[in-house]
């Protein structure tokens, strides 16, 4: 924790003097520590661009944690977006020129194992999303990482429903996967199902998402719906259902969460 790592006096405060590391602006963007990385920022301004030994920067730490205040404050003293920072900030002007420097990039790794796509869709960037595609992004790797998620999982996981549909509409629109299966059998559509997002749910329907597809638990994606109360999926999963069965003159049986 940064209360550890930084040198601090009795009352708490970083010692006078002290100018920090890297590893100590990292600990205090965690504990979302906005005093220290204030403190840290003041004495030592070029830590703002610095990364520790494994490349991990400052500013991707703080977008991970959520710690939108401790971003603005690194964008202010001078952090340089990489690549997958500005992607996931939807910094188009930076993912354009990033991406004329070195046209290849497009389909690179992060040290975390997330492409520019997939950094790019998990945080609702649609305009990052596009960019990328029209400069040839490739849609289909699974992240080099436990996850197993592709830019589609990504999308359908992001929590502004309005930006993870237009990122699933982009991405179904260039033949995305929508059956793809990542950690734990989940698909695209059991996220749907899970958030409640009964557009998003109907686009990947439309587009061939297999409703009856079981997770590693056993959980179709209506089984999602009904236990989150996310009525409107409710109604979508059981209607898609019936006409399937009435199709093939089956019966449709009760559901159970």
């Amino acid at each position: 924790m940064a209360s550890r790592r930084l040198r601090r006096g009795v009352n708490g405060t970083i010692l006078e003097g002290y100018v920090g590391t890297v590893e100590d602006l990292l600990a205090a963007v965690k504990a979302g520590d906005e005093t220290a990385v204030d403190t840290l920022l003041t004495r030592n301004p070029e830590l703002a661009s610095a990364r520790d030994g494994d490349g991990g920067s400052a500013l991707l730490t703080a977008i991970y944690y959520g710690r939108a205040g401790i971003v603005e404050k690194l964008l202010a003293a001078g952090a340089k977006p990489g690549l997958f920072e500005a992607a996931a900030l939807g910094r188009l002007e930076d993912v354009s020129t990033a991406l004329d420097s070195s046209p290849g990039a497009v389909d690179s790794w992060s040290r975390d194992g997330f492409t520019p796509l997939q950094m790019a869709a998990y945080f609702g960037q649609p305009e990052v999303v596009s960019l990328l595609l029209e400069r040839g992004a490739d849609i289909t790797p699974a992240s080099r990482n436990p996850m197993k998620v592709t830019a589609l999982h990504a999308a359908a996981a992001h929590h502004r429903e309005g930006h993870a549909e237009a990122i699933v509409g982009l991405l179904i629109g260039r033949g995305a996967d929508v059956n793809a299966i990542q950690e734990g059998g989940f698909t695209p559509l059991h996220a749907a199902a899970q958030n409640g997002y009964a557009g998003m749910a109907r686009r990947l329907l439309d587009a061939g998402a297999d409703a009856s597809a079981t997770t590693a638990a056993s959980k179709t994606a209506l089984n999602f719906a009904v236990e989150k109360d996310h009525s409107a999926v409710v109604v979508l999963l059981r209607e898609h259902a019936g006409v399937g069965k009435q199709a093939s003159g089956e019966r449709i049986p009760p559901v159970s969460s």
